[in-house]
């Protein structure tokens, strides 16, 4: 842990990744790719007489308008990311099992949508009388529809959510490497948990391990050992994992049985759960939340924000 920080990094990931399909990873890394551009070198913009302004020199008096933008244009781009993502693993999904996109999703999430009872559109209906100045009997199918296709779109999402894991939490491990030595002795780095079981069942034993890792001071060597390892986290392939980076077995397979750390995970899980957080990876920069995957460029222009407050 580096000495008196003036900015702490959080951030709130899983500890693993499981399978994904080629198609969705490949492009992710084509997004990924299309934003290194921004601030990758520092380029001589105009000459003043002979005094340089470079582009390093412009985006740093633009400070947080340019972070805000950049912002707008990465989330602009997961969402269409995001949206290419599950048309192809439902493709993929429906090309494994013989059956058209269509059959799939009726087999997969309007087949388990449950009946909308009378009492749910009658409840829906009063807690918006006002607005609806029309009877119940009038408006009864529409209201029935409306709730039929929220139940749908959240069952689908549900659904997509099973079929592929995010590729993010693994790609910006080397950004922290960057951040740390571009701001070596200026920031910390503290780890939150944040398994998110219904999508991978093995997220929240990993979480653990890596706990018990930690009490023989080897935290981060077995959190890089999992992100290089998985999808492989079975109960055998932990074990193997602690004694790759040199822990005490026996101790370790302690701890992970006994599941000594299960409360403290937990724990860091409902405070995830209390601030509304739902996806990983996600991020807080002296309180200020980043989400997904973001170029090097986003967290430094906000790093060095808060390092000028500091000043």
């Amino acid at each position: 842990m580096i000495q008196k920080p003036t900015c702490t990094l959080l951030k709130l990931r899983q500890l693993f990744a499981n399978k994904i399909f080629t198609g969705a990873l490949l492009a992710v890394c084509l997004i990924l790719s299309a934003l290194a551009w921004r601030r990758s070198e520092d380029n001589k913009l105009a000459d003043v007489n002979g005094a340089a302004i470079t582009s390093l020199e412009v985006e740093t008096a633009l400070g947080r308008p340019l972070s805000q933008l950049y912002q707008q244009i990465y989330n602009l781009e997961k969402k269409k990311l995001d949206q290419l993502i599950d048309e192809k693993v439902l493709s993929e999904q429906a090309k494994r099992r013989g059956v058209s996109v269509a059959a799939l999703l009726e087999q997969e999430v309007n087949a388990k949508i449950l009946p909308i009872s009378d009492e749910e559109i009658s409840a829906l209906y009063d807690a918006n009388k006002v607005r609806i100045p029309i009877p119940l009997e009038k408006v009864h199918d529409q209201i029935r529809d409306f709730l039929r296709n929220r139940r749908i779109e959240a069952q689908k999402a549900l659904y997509l959510k099973s079929l592929r894991q995010c590729p993010y939490c693994k790609q910006v491990q080397p950004t922290f490497v960057d951040l740390l030595k571009r701001y070596d002795g200026k920031l910390r780095l503290v780890h939150k948990d944040l398994p998110l079981e219904a999508i991978h069942a093995q997220a929240r034993q990993a979480a653990e391990a890596a706990r018990c890792a930690d009490e023989q001071g080897k935290f981060w060597s077995y959190h890089d050992k999992l992100y290089a390892g998985s999808p492989k986290l079975s109960p055998e392939e932990l074990k193997s994992y602690a004694k790759e980076v040199g822990l005490n077995v026996d101790s370790f397979e302690h701890c992970l049985t006994t599941r000594k750390y299960q409360a403290i995970v937990q724990k860091d899980l409902s405070e995830g759960t209390q601030l509304g957080l739902t996806g990983t990876p996600t991020f807080f920069i002296n309180g200020r939340e980043v989400s997904g995957n973001q170029p090097l460029d986003i967290f430094g222009a906000m790093i060095d924000e808060e390092l000028g407050r500091a000043k």
